[in-house]
């Protein structure tokens, strides 16, 4: 027997289910007994000289209603397991899930899909088989053999003794090899999950790989993966079989034995005929629960093995914890938003990405962000003060800001502008709080927003992410995700607004349509604008936009900024912008370089400057 504690704990709000469970379990031994005793005192009349046919019947009767007995209670243990078996997998996976939820970006960025839905896949439903099937069979063999072997040993202690030996052989012998087979499991189970990873990798980039004809290499890879689960597989079984041998040897030769000592008393003349019959039909019935007890183990093998990786998971803590208690009152959709010496880093001894920046923005600006590479104009998109944040707390590596400053009126627009790898969408990140500051704070409407609910604080923020991530669903449902109450002409009309009511029209199935894994029947503008649907849809007090038009084309591009200007009047927007056609909405532009402002003022005044904006302006002009 194998009894995992943490594994146990998880069965927490089922266990009246598995005491059910238990209970049939024994009902059904003892109607296995009850048959074996009938059986034996059946055949022991043949043995008389007179069969008194009256009693076989009544015994082949009796023997007939415990096999119809059985078949019930087999039939309703098995209806049970799956009832408790879907209980316990869906609850399991609800808290995974929730737990994923809680983790965020920090804890998903070093794992990979693969692994982790193997975990919540496969993981959980090879627990099913522990969990509902061998934890209970280890109450019903305890209470079974003890029964059998009390039985036995009112008909011949010697029996008793020799069945409680080969029982407990059978019980703890595979014990001496869990050690081995434990490690085995483990190395298996990480096998099977990179191969899963690697596949799921595959079938992902399946275009990729066809566009750089690497389909034949890739497959090559996923061979020597495969190759190598089936060694792991293999060599986990050539433990686990054993683990079979032991507890057979153990059934045929405590079996055998019991009964041979049964023949010399009765030969000895100190056993009855009827009791040698009673031990030669019960005490394989002795092993029957031991070996349903081995076999729900190998069953519930693969999820022991990825036992770890579930306890892992469940026992991680949120790096972003939610625990703030402060409502914020929004009036008329008025928010502002402020950044005072923010530091922001990868990690905590890196080179900061903004350093000593601030500035105010006053009623009426609107501030559009432009800087070269890794000048940190995302994370100036944050509400900060005195922030300084790392990827990696405590790992070495160059900060992403450090010292900023700056605030957005509520009602104000700012755009942040700035070649790739400056940190601009890492600032949208800060202030949705999928990361914490390392140092400083991150305001909303004066509130600390660590202070605020993870909910609330998600409420006063629309964002048009620069990768869009549309799910398997139809395109009305990805839209009304921003709002999951919104009617439909609410979804139509937000749709209009984002200049996508009329390709959407055109599908098959209008808004209806299925969107497919990961929209790739979508062209990269239509995405986006389907994302600006959901913003506009949601409607909150603060909009936040990556390169909201950088995939489409210059008509689409100039009736969604025209929707923009609608959606975005009255709202606290940040925008992170890479052309100059997405600044016509903004008042102010802020350039960062290397990490601090580097330059700040309206297009026009810039414009008169030598720097990052007018080389910005002039090499758009030649494109």
């Amino acid at each position: 027997m194998m009894i995992q504690r943490r594994l146990f704990l998880l069965t927490e709000g089922i266990r009246m289910a598995l005491v059910r469970r238990i209970a049939i379990g024994l009902a059904i031994g003892g109607c296995y007994i009850a048959q074996g005793l009938l059986t034996a005192l059946l055949v022991a009349d043949m043995f008389k000289t007179t069969i008194a046919w009256d009693q076989a019947v009544w015994l082949l009767a009796g023997i007939a209603c415990m096999l119809a007995v059985r078949t019930y209670l087999v039939w309703r243990q098995e209806i049970s397991a799956k009832k408790t078996a879907g209980i316990i997998k869906g609850a399991l996976r609800q808290r995974l899930f929730g737990r994923l939820l809680e983790l965020g970006p920090y804890h998903l960025q070093d794992e990979r899909t693969g692994h982790i839905q193997s975990t919540l896949v496969d993981g959980v439903e090879g627990l099913e088989a522990y969990l509902t099937s061998y934890l209970p069979q280890i109450a019903i063999t305890v209470f079974s053999s003890a029964v059998l072997l009390g039985i036995m040993a009112t008909l011949s202690w010697p029996v008793a003794l020799v069945l409680l030996a080969a029982i407990l052989a059978a019980l703890f012998g595979p014990r001496l090899w869990d050690c081995l087979l434990s490690s085995r499991g483990f190395n298996h189970w990480a096998s099977y999950a990179k191969f899963q990873s690697q596949l799921l990798d595959s079938l992902q980039g399946m275009i990729t790989l066809k566009a750089f004809n690497a389909g034949v290499r890739r497959g090559e890879e996923l061979k020597r993966e495969s190759q190598s689960l089936y060694r792991k597989t293999m060599k986990q079984l050539s433990i686990s079989l054993m683990d079979s041998g032991i507890v057979g040897l153990a059934t045929a030769l405590g079996s055998a034995i019991a009964v041979g000592i049964g023949v010399f008393q009765v030969a000895s003349g100190s056993l009855e005929i009827g009791s040698l019959l009673m031990i030669l039909f019960l005490s394989a019935e002795c092993f029957r629960p031991v070996g349903d007890l081995n076999k729900h183990w190998h069953a519930g093998f693969l999820g022991v093995s990825a036992a770890p990786g579930i306890l892992e998971l469940l026992d991680s803590r949120p790096y972003v914890r939610d625990e703030g208690t402060k409502k914020l009152a929004v009036a008329g959709n008025v928010v502002s938003v402020e950044v005072d010496h923010v530091t922001f880093a990868y990690s905590e001894t890196s080179a900061p990405a903004a350093l000593d920046v601030s500035f105010k923005i006053e009623p009426g600006e609107t501030v559009a962000l432009v800087g070269y590479s890794g000048s940190g104009k995302s994370t100036i998109v944050q509400l900060l003060d005195s922030v300084r944040f790392a990827y990696e707390p405590g790992a070495s590596g160059r900060p992403a800001l450090s010292d900023v400053s700056f605030r957005v009126d509520s009602g104000r627009k700012l755009a942040l502008v700035g070649p790739s790898g400056a940190g601009k969408s890492t600032c949208l990140q800060l202030l949705m709080r999928f990361w914490d500051v390392t140092e400083g704070a991150v305001r909303i409407g004066g509130v600390d927003i660590r202070k605020l609910k993870l909910e609330e604080l998600r409420e006063l923020i629309s964002i048009v992410p620069q990768d869009v991530y549309l799910f398997h669903a139809s395109i009305r449902e990805n839209i009304r995700l921003g709002k999951p109450e919104a009617t439909d002409m609410e979804v139509e009309a937000a749709a209009a607004a984002a200049c996508c009511h009329e390709f959407i029209e055109q599908l098959p199935d209008g808004y209806e349509t299925n969107a497919g894994e990961r929209a790739v029947q979508l062209s990269g503008g239509q995405r986006q604008r389907i994302a600006l649907a959901r913003a506009f849809l949601k409607d909150a007090p603060i909009l936040l936009m990556d390169e909201a038009t950088s995939n489409l084309d210059a008509d689409n591009e100039h009736s969604v900024q025209q929707a923009l200007a609608r959606v975005a009047k009255g709202k606290t927007v940040i925008m992170i912008a890479h052309r100059l056609s997405t600044l016509r909405l903004m008042d102010e532009v802020l350039v960062l370089k290397d990490g601090k402002v580097a330059d700040r003022g309206a297009k026009e005044s810039l414009l008169q400057k030598e720097g990052f904006y007018l080389s910005m302006t002039q090499a758009d002009a030649k494109t």
